[in-house]
Order: structure tokens, then sequence, then C-alpha cells
């Protein structure tokens, strides 16, 4: 093989993002149950252009190679500042191609932030495949 392959990258078949989900929403929650966290996990997203943050959800939609992320609001950067933990301050969207996102970091919630990660409730009509 004379070139490096880059999954969901250019040439590449598009990868089912419903699955994709719900495999790292399962390696979140696996992460959870064996770290002493009570449950809670933040989780950092590192996106291919160089921005970080703290993730609130994500979700499959609208598929097609594509996901929705929604970061914690102002704050929620994941380098400085403290992040808000209301589901109802969530007002940023970012519909990304799947092949943009870099890293996910899963750690433990910092003592005085006890929020974490909320998994959206997907079924079968959300997977693609």
């Amino acid at each position: 093989m004379s070139q490096l392959w880059i999954p969901g990258g250019p040439g590449a078949p598009a990868p089912p993002v419903g699955d994709f989900i719900k495999r790292v929403l399962a390696q979140i929650q696996e992460f959870a149950n064996e770290c002493d966290c009570g449950g809670q996990v933040e989780v950092d997203v590192l996106l291919h252009d160089g921005r970080r943050f703290r993730l609130h959800s994500m979700s499959p939609q609208p598929g097609f190679g594509w996901v929705t992320l929604r970061p914690f609001p102002d704050g929620g950067e994941a380098e400085g500042g403290e992040a808000g933990g209301d589901d109802d301050e969530i007002c940023e969207q970012l519909i990304v191609p799947l092949h943009s996102i870099v890293r996910f970091v899963l750690h433990q919630p910092e003592e005085e932030r006890r929020f974490g990660f909320v998994a959206p409730a997907l079924d079968s009509d959300d997977s693609e495949g």
C-alpha cells in the first residue's frame, strides 16, 4: 500500500455514522464504569482545524458522513475557563464531517465541575448502515 489510509478521509467509503456514534457512546459508558468517577465523564473533542472543546452531547444527524456536536456554552472550552452544566444553555451546534474529528479525550470531571456527557436516546432510525 503506497498511501496512508485515513478512516473517513477522502476516497474512503462513508462510515455508518449511527453505528460509530453508538460505539463511541458505549466506550464512554465503559470508561465511566471502569473509573471511579461516579458515572460522570468529561469528553473533550479535538477537531482537525485545532479547535478543542468540552462536549455536551453528539448526534448521528444529519448523517451521510456528518455528525452534530453540541459543545458546552462559553467557558466550556477544554483549555481554561469554567464550563456550564445546564442543558438550557446549550445554544451552539456544530455539524461537521465525521473525518474532521481527530480525537475524543475521556477523563474524570474536575471536582468543582460535576457534569458529564449526555448520551442521546438513539433509535433505529438514527443509524445508517
